[in-house]
């Protein structure tokens, strides 16, 4: 009986060893998420404040971008760690691969409204730098240049699929 009775103890206090651990590594997970948020925010925040050069915008992302990555490898499936990647990726200026990223964080989280929002502001976004820019077309022959109001079949997905995402934003947010 006493063999039984220190078999117990040992049980119950392993439980209570494992069940200290999942909090610890909870605890971690959700204060790593926290780091990733509050990170991603400041550089988009200091990126618009002061006018930096690609060089600049690469080196104030790339631990931002290490950090989401490294979470990434914990939890490949998680959208936000998408969208939060594919943000960093924006201030970069990487369009091709932060459009695959944020895509991914609304596929993998399509009940999460910030994927959509991050998702929809990027493509405003996008939209705007579109209009800022010319596009000019054609080889040496003949260079065409579009003026800005003339808007092009990209410039149309980008501000169409913007207010799609919005939009799904608004109702994420208004469903029960």
């Amino acid at each position: 009986t006493v063999a039984v009775l220190a078999a117990l103890l040992l049980l119950a206090g392993g439980a209570a060893i494992g069940r200290w651990v999942r909090e610890r590594d909870r605890a971690a997970w959700h204060d790593l998420l926290e780091r990733i948020a509050d990170s991603v925010d400041d550089l988009e925040d200091r990126t618009r404040r002061a006018a930096m050069d690609v060089a600049a915008r690469e080196q104030a992302a790339r631990p931002v971008l290490d950090l989401v990555d490294r979470a990434l490898t914990q939890r490949p499936g998680l959208g936000l760690l998408h969208s939060w990647r594919g943000r960093v990726l924006a201030v970069r200026e990487r369009w091709k691969a932060a459009e695959a990223e944020l895509d991914r964080g609304c596929a993998a989280a399509p009940r999460e409204p910030r994927t959509w929002l991050w998702r929809g502001r990027y493509r405003l976004e996008r939209h705007a730098r579109f209009r800022e820019l010319p596009v000019i077309e054609g080889g040496a022959a003949g260079l065409r240049v579009h003026p800005a109001k003339d808007e092009r079949p990209a410039e149309q997905r980008l501000r169409l699929g913007a207010v799609e995402d919005l939009d799904r934003v608004a109702a994420l947010v208004q469903a029960p």
